[in-house]
């Protein structure tokens, strides 16, 4: 499930393609990563062993095994992309950024970067470079936690929307989506996810964070309309709203939505996150709002204010 980092991740990624500054950072080793190879699925980079941490919405540099540092781009789920131009700009069939063909490549000194590694051999090093001592090497520094993110899961042919769905408008602390047909009237001002990856906006509410999402029905098994099936698909998927369990129905405002509620592990007693899921009219998409409440609010007074508009 994502954390409040997600929200952070949306934003670094858009300055990473900042016009006259694409790609520019400062130069170090941020983290230790791992490639990981789904099958037909395709490509993520895991980020620690049990890959609950991963980059995701968000153009990164990878010192890969060759010790060549090369760009990619992971969408909101963090699925590698190939051949699409994203932002301007395009990425080859192995998700290399390319200009005119030509793979862009950076020198250490110049770029912040990820370092590829296999994180079972890694256990067995008593070099970890993780400032916590952890054998996944996970490295912070400062705010570069924008660079990773955990979110929910999506296949690669559910990854791009541009031309499927419309973003929110927002109009003060409120979110106005005429494709999806609701409003919703948050604590503070939503933020507004710059890329195509499926996520429409997010509020942080430290330490706690709402997001909205859409996703295809049919993205965990071709063809399916059922909203039940996709729902057990996601609470059963690690980059879903992974262990969730279903509530039953509830109406936000007055908008029917299927409630999930997940544990979460917290030393002062039983926290929950809930996400709430529904089929938008008309489309082949699912919305999902999703409240990583990290011990903090649970956003039950927003939710209220939802309503059609049409």
């Amino acid at each position: 499930m994502r954390k409040s980092l997600k929200a952070i991740a949306i934003a670094a990624a858009a300055g990473a393609l900042a016009i006259g500054s694409a790609f520019t950072a400062s130069a170090a080793s941020l983290y230790n990563g791992q490639w990981c190879d789904e099958g037909a699925e395709g490509w993520w980079y895991k980020l620690n062993a049990d890959g609950s941490t991963f980059l995701a919405n968000t153009w990164y540099w990878i010192k890969d095994t060759d010790g060549v540092i090369r760009c990619y781009y992971f969408d909101h789920d963090g699925w590698l992309q190939t051949n699409k131009t994203i932002d301007g700009n395009t990425v080859d069939a192995n998700g290399r950024w390319v200009v005119n063909g030509v793979v862009q490549t950076a020198n250490e000194n110049d770029k912040d970067f990820a370092t590829s590694v296999v994180f079972e051999t890694e256990k067995q090093s008593t070099s970890s470079s993780s400032s916590t001592g952890s054998t996944t090497a996970v490295v912070s520094s400062g705010n570069k936690n924008a660079y990773k993110s955990s979110g929910a899961g999506d296949n690669p042919g559910a990854a791009t929307f541009t031309t499927e769905y419309s973003k929110s408008v927002v109009n003060g602390t409120t979110a106005t989506n005429e494709w999806a047909n609701y409003s919703i009237t948050l604590p503070g001002i939503p933020s507004i996810d710059s890329s195509d990856g499926g996520t429409d906006w997010t509020y942080t509410s430290d330490p706690a964070q709402i997001a909205c999402y859409y996703v295809k029905l049919d993205k965990y098994a071709a063809g399916n309309t059922d909203i039940n099936k996709f729902i057990q698909s996601l609470i059963a998927d690690k980059r879903g709203f992974y262990k969730g369990q279903v509530v039953g129905a509830v109406t936000l405002g007055n908008i029917p939505f299927t409630q999930l509620r997940a544990e979460t592990p917290d030393p002062t007693g039983t926290k929950y996150d809930y996400a709430y899921v529904r089929v938008i009219d008309g489309t082949g998409f699912v919305q999902v709002i999703e409240c990583d409440t990290n011990g903090g609010t649970d956003f039950a007074s927003a939710l209220q204010t939802m309503k059609t508009i049409r």
